[in-house]
């Protein structure tokens, strides 16, 4: 209970804002996020809930939901939650930041770890993707792309990654697929 009194004393310097409409579930969402964030580990729901004094079946939706946009991340062996790396689309521009160089070091020990190219790819509205940073492994054989290169959304394997992760029926996949050369 002590974080859910510490972040409403937090909240009680904002006078301005008294007497206002706020919607309760984007504030339980916020509460979850702050608390997360200043955890060294992560925790399951039931802590989450008292933590923020929350109700556990509304943090626990409210976890499922922040976890689809990766703003939490979800430990399926151990039922716990932790900040995602999500959130660093919305603070990096905010800091003066780069996310591709807030994310390289992992790419880097991922690559090394499991021996393979990695390509850091950003969907764009009109459903292309733009190669925005790759880390390789030393020795490991590899195509080479320019950064900034332009691709169909749904070209090669990235495209398939991309067209798993999209609640697509047949129809629309195939309709998406119909549109690429694969010569």
């Amino acid at each position: 209970m002590g974080f859910a009194v510490e972040n409403m004393a937090k909240g009680a310097s904002s006078q301005k804002y008294v007497g206002q409409k706020y919607v309760g579930a984007v504030e339980a969402a916020v509460t979850i996020l702050r608390y997360l964030a200043g955890q060294s580990s992560p925790h399951g729901v039931a802590a989450i809930a008292r933590a923020t004094d929350l109700n556990i079946s509304t943090t626990f939706n409210i976890l499922r939901t922040l976890c689809k946009d990766d703003l939490v991340a979800f430990d399926a062996v151990q039922k716990s939650y932790r900040i995602g790396m999500g959130v660093l689309e919305f603070s990096a521009p905010l800091i003066g930041g780069n996310q591709v160089d807030v994310m390289r070091p992992v790419l880097e020990r991922l690559a090394a770890r499991h021996r393979v190219l990695i390509g850091l790819w950003q969907i764009t509205a009109d459903e292309r993707i733009v190669l925005l940073d790759r880390v390789v492994d030393q020795g490991i054989v590899r195509a080479d792309m320019s950064l900034g290169s332009r691709l169909p959304a749904y070209a090669g394997a990235i495209g398939r990654v991309y067209a798993a992760s999209r609640d697509l029926s047949r129809a629309q996949l195939r309709a998406k697929f119909k549109t690429l050369r694969w010569d």
